[in-house]
């Protein structure tokens, strides 16, 4: 004979169902090693548990639904809190004290009668027998009459989609980055060949030289107005930036030169009578003003 769910786990699995209706509840009832018949809450096919029980109860005061460990069981008792009153799966399953009510005896009866306990069947051999007729009975029940797949509710389809389209963002994303590199690598490493070719020599940085360009004005744009314009206002800035260079490199100055990896060359002419710092930096081949800087006080010293 087929093993069914007793009353009240029937009960139970309705009461689930209702207020949890798309959450698959379903129970399963199944002997152990030792002849017991025991019976798992499963959700969305999915056993809440290691262990089953005797059987599954709806217990009105808490409204939890407890698993019991013995069947028909009635009077003071204690159940293992398996669903919340809420519907929510007990995360840390704990026991509360239950009071059962006396089971009816034509509930006795049917129950008797649904688990094949005869009062001449309480050997491990008999469980055995009608657990193997129990599994041929389900390996020939239509397929189509077997527990269905439970299909995703709204808030779990939503956030499916949420993270399939995460997913396929992400992946455009690394795609375009993917092509920005290999289209900047395509630029970059002909630029880096050419500056390693056309880097300036240490021997070709004249700080004098550089100096007298900086005081003439040279960087500086055409519409800047200190940058000099005409043949007169170029020649009094070029005699007047070759006599400050001079007076002020004529007591001694410092020129420090760092190198990136061939490709450019740092230079830093430190000139302490004019309290100024200067910068250029030499790549294809010509060396680029950058900036300068009065020293501070303390660096003097």
């Amino acid at each position: 004979m087929a093993l069914t769910a007793s009353l009240r786990t029937n009960d139970a699995i309705q009461h689930l169902k209702k207020i949890k209706p798309f959450d698959g509840w379903s129970s399963d009832v199944y002997l152990n090693k030792y002849g017991e018949c025991l019976t798992m809450l499963r959700r969305r096919n999915i056993p809440l548990g290691d262990v089953g029980f005797g059987e599954l109860y709806y217990d009105k005061t808490s409204g939890c639904v407890v698993g019991l460990k013995s069947k028909n069981a009635t009077g003071p008792d204690n159940g293992v809190v398996l669903v919340e009153s809420d519907g929510t799966v007990c995360r840390n399953q704990h026991k509360i004290p239950l009071t059962l009510p006396p089971i009816s005896h034509a509930g006795k009866s049917t129950a008797v009668h649904q688990f094949g306990e005869t009062s001449g069947s309480n050997t491990v051999r008999e469980n055995l027998r009608r657990a193997r007729e129990s599994r041929r009975h389900v390996q020939q029940t239509p397929r189509n009459q077997q527990q269905q797949p439970t299909a995703l509710n709204d808030e779990q389809n939503k956030l499916l989609l949420k993270y399939a389209a995460l997913a396929v963002m992400f992946a455009v994303f690394m795609r375009a980055l993917a092509t920005f590199i290999s289209g900047i690598a395509i630029l970059l490493i002909p630029l880096l060949f050419y500056a390693s070719q056309n880097c300036p020599s240490d021997g070709s940085f004249d700080a004098k030289k550089e100096i007298k360009r900086v005081l003439r004005g040279v960087h500086l744009s055409e519409d800047d107005p200190n940058k000099p314009k005409g043949w007169l206002e170029e020649t009094i800035a070029r005699a007047s930036a070759s006599v400050a260079t001079e007076l002020a490199t004529g007591l001694g100055y410092t020129v420090t030169l760092t190198h990136f990896y061939g490709f450019a060359t740092f230079a830093n002419a430190r000139v302490p009578t004019a309290k100024m710092d200067l910068y250029w930096i030499g790549a294809f081949g010509k060396w680029w003003y950058i900036t300068s800087r009065s020293i501070p006080e303390d660096d003097l010293h």
